[in-house]
């Protein structure tokens, strides 16, 4: 949809938090057309609550059934729109896919930060696809969203898949990000490694999805 200006329109789209960030000005597609029911019913409704930790039976029934219609061209018109729901759809099918052209948009919709509810597969993504500049989308991202405990954002998510890329590429960015961290006055989530582990455990179930249901 096209972005709207509408404070309730805004917060159905999941813009439930108007900020300004130095990344406002990433360019990122915005369809100038609403998606439409069609579409939207076939595509996005079956699988925008998909959940690594609960999938539900008829969320994975509908995977294989859009395989092969869910091409480039539908997954561009998803993450053109301006809602969470058809941009996490969107992240889903790249990461299951290993569409990994797709780790420089990911990363300024992530830097961005325009809508909820999808940041988290965003640092899943970027952390499965492991390209040489994802990392710095996430490092990024942790250098200034951690100097705003204001904004309860994906942070977490983004340390765990730091920690993640760490131990995957025999790097140390997590260390440097600690201080920030610890100040970051809204975090409740404890020793990064410990979500790091849980989200080796998300990581490995994508793949697993990724080998069972590619063609």
């Amino acid at each position: 949809m096209p972005r709207p200006t509408d404070p309730i329109l805004l917060h159905v789209a999941g813009a439930t938090v108007v900020h300004w960030s130095p990344f406002e000005r990433l360019e990122v597609p915005l369809s100038e057309e609403f998606l439409g029911p069609g579409p939207y019913f076939r595509w996005v409704r079956p699988l925008e609550l998909f959940d690594l930790q609960n999938p539900r039976p008829e969320v994975l029934a509908a995977i294989p059934a859009l395989w092969e219609e869910m091409d480039d061209d539908a997954v561009q018109r998803l993450f053109a729109e301006f809602d969470w729901r058809p941009r996490r759809v969107a992240t889903l099918w790249a990461g299951l896919k290993q569409w990994r052209d797709y780790d420089d948009l990911i990363g300024r919709l992530l830097l961005r930060s325009d809508v909820c509810c999808v940041g988290d597969l965003y640092c899943m993504v970027l952390a499965l696809f492991n390209t040489p500049r994802a990392p710095s989308y996430l490092l990024a991202y942790l250098g200034y969203y951690l100097t705003r405990p204001d904004l309860h954002f994906d942070q977490s998510y983004a340390m765990a898949a730091v920690w993640y890329l760490d131990r995957e590429n025999g790097t140390d960015h997590l260390t440097p990000l600690l201080p920030l961290w610890e100040a970051y006055a809204g975090q409740p989530y404890g020793d990064p490694a410990v979500s790091g582990m849980r989200f080796v455990k998300q990581m490995a179930q994508v793949a697993v999805l990724a080998q069972r249901f590619t063609p």
